[in-house]
């Protein structure tokens, strides 16, 4: 069964993992192979750096379950398409490499109705957002507050333009620290509504 594509992918790792991913999906569904392959991914990487007892077992589980519903052939397939990504991401870091498979493989229509915004969208957005005020702004001030929400690093836009401010502060000399926030609050209204239960109501 070959796989059907909304438009030509746009390198040949993508093409590679189009057609490695092909020998999958004789014998299961395409999505359910694309699912499998993202949760195998994020484990594998979750369990190799986070060794927390409790919620490594709980991982390891996951990953088992997912692994016995193919052979060993098949499942091998799983470590050449985790191979292709991690080849096509060291050759251009600066790509979305599993979102466009995932809107040019038509995953976004069988699933919630989700579409990636294409990276280079992305990345021209963030760039009209922090423009030349900021580099204004920074050099007047001498000094930058990065503050972005818990969507940094799930929202393409806003980490798009996260990058970009700090390429703009490491252009002017600063050093860029990241301070990661607190994520048991869902965001800053949760915090302060937190801080004032600690001081009996008041601010």
């Amino acid at each position: 069964m070959a796989l059907k594509t909304k438009t030509g992918l746009s390198s040949e790792k993508a093409k590679e993992f189009a057609k490695v991913f092909e020998q999958l999906i004789y014998r299961h569904s395409s999505w359910k192979v694309w699912q499998d392959f993202v949760d195998l991914c994020a484990i594998s990487i979750s369990n190799a750096v986070d060794k927390r007892e409790a919620v490594w077992e709980t991982r390891e589980k996951a990953y088992m379950s997912i692994k016995g519903s193919y052979t060993d052939d098949e499942f091998s397939v799983f470590v050449s398409l985790f191979s292709i990504t991690i080849h096509a991401l060291e050759d251009n870091p600066a790509q979305d490499f599993l979102g466009e498979l995932y809107m040019k493989l038509n995953f976004g229509n069988g699933w919630k109705g989700q579409f990636f915004t294409p990276f280079h969208i992305s990345e021209m957005m963030a760039r009209m957002t922090i423009g030349e005020n900021t580099q204004d702004e920074i050099k007047k001030k001498g000094y930058i507050v990065d503050a972005f929400d818990m969507d940094d690093d799930k929202n393409e836009h806003v980490l798009r333009g996260h990058r970009n401010l700090a390429w703009l502060a490491a252009k002017y000399g600063f050093s860029p620290k990241r301070v990661t926030w607190d994520r048991k609050y869902k965001g800053i209204d949760d915090y302060l509504l937190a801080v004032r239960n600690l001081k009996g109501g008041a601010l």
